[in-house]
């Protein structure tokens, strides 16, 4: 039996971002378009290597903490997600190879306010969630049913009028610097965003032993379960029974976590059968 569980970052981030973005056929591609774009202005503010990993994850799974699809719509009205902001980091937090993303998560909405916005309820905001922030209302600005490159100069200046205000300067500077390209924006829209990702970052693996795995589980079961009241602890439900069961045999402790992680992660995609594109990616399903 394995001690330990090498798992391909990347894939296990986009896995988790395309279904989340299936809450919706309005949220499509959106989780992986903001990770775009953030990765992209963390690149061109000269962010190091692991600031932009961490940068595009959390932008990856930005929305991770927003319960339906009423709600997404809501916090895109009303510009203001810090419950569900704050929802997402509470669940990222408990797995500990996201702690730093759920950080970045956690402040997402912070404006800039000319400087003030370095600092929110006596917390230090990461510069990278100002970078999601501005990514976020990018991709929001788009409209689905207008050629892209017809539009990019109204979201340019959408975004320099806030610049100071909402946005940090520097950021929206780096954003009409890539903006000149047409390619930038015709890859925004492109269905290879998982090549794009790969392309401008390199994301390391995660190493879990049994009881990393089972936070995994855990967290991604509260995830799926928290979307909808009519699965509402169902997977952590069937995941302690699994447990127990396993004990009830007299299987070795680990051999019990191991089925509870299993358990949660199965009956989390069973919960909503077009959640399970993550599974077939995960390699130590």
């Amino acid at each position: 039996m394995k001690n330990h569980y090498r798992i391909n970052r990347f894939q296990l981030v986009t896995s988790m971002a395309s279904a989340l973005d299936l809450v919706s056929p309005r949220m499509a591609h959106h989780h992986k378009r903001v990770a775009y774009i953030a990765l992209r202005i963390a690149a061109a503010t000269a962010h190091p290597p692991q600031a932009k990993q961490e940068v595009a994850i959390a932008a990856s799974l930005h929305d991770i903490g927003v319960l339906s699809t009423r709600e997404r719509v809501e916090t895109s009205m009303d510009k203001s997600g810090h419950h569900s902001a704050g929802f997402g980091y509470e669940l990222l937090r408990k797995f500990r190879p996201f702690q730093g993303v759920a950080e970045l998560i956690r402040f997402q909405h912070v404006p800039w306010e000319a400087g003030r916005g370095q600092h929110f309820r006596n917390a230090a905001v990461p510069m990278g969630s100002h970078i999601i922030h501005l990514a976020n209302r990018i991709d929001e600005s788009i409209e689905p049913d207008v050629p892209i490159l017809a539009q990019a100069r109204t979201i340019c200046r959408e975004m320099e009028r806030h610049a100071g205000s909402m946005f940090v300067p520097e950021f929206v500077d780096a954003f009409l610097r890539l903006a000149r390209a047409e390619s930038f924006w015709l890859d925004l829209v492109s269905p290879g965003h998982d090549e794009l990702l790969a392309h401008h970052a390199v994301f390391s693996d995660i190493e879990l032993d049994i009881d990393g795995l089972l936070e995994f589980a855990e967290m991604w079961g509260h995830v799926i379960d928290f979307r909808s009241r009519y699965t509402a602890t169902h997977s952590s439900g069937v995941a302690a029974c699994a447990q127990v069961l396993a004990q009830r045999f007299g299987f070795p402790e680990k051999r019990c976590k191991q089925s509870r992680s299993r358990a949660t992660c199965t009956t989390s995609a069973s919960s909503r059968s077009r959640w399970r594109c993550w599974r077939s990616r995960a390699s130590w399903m």
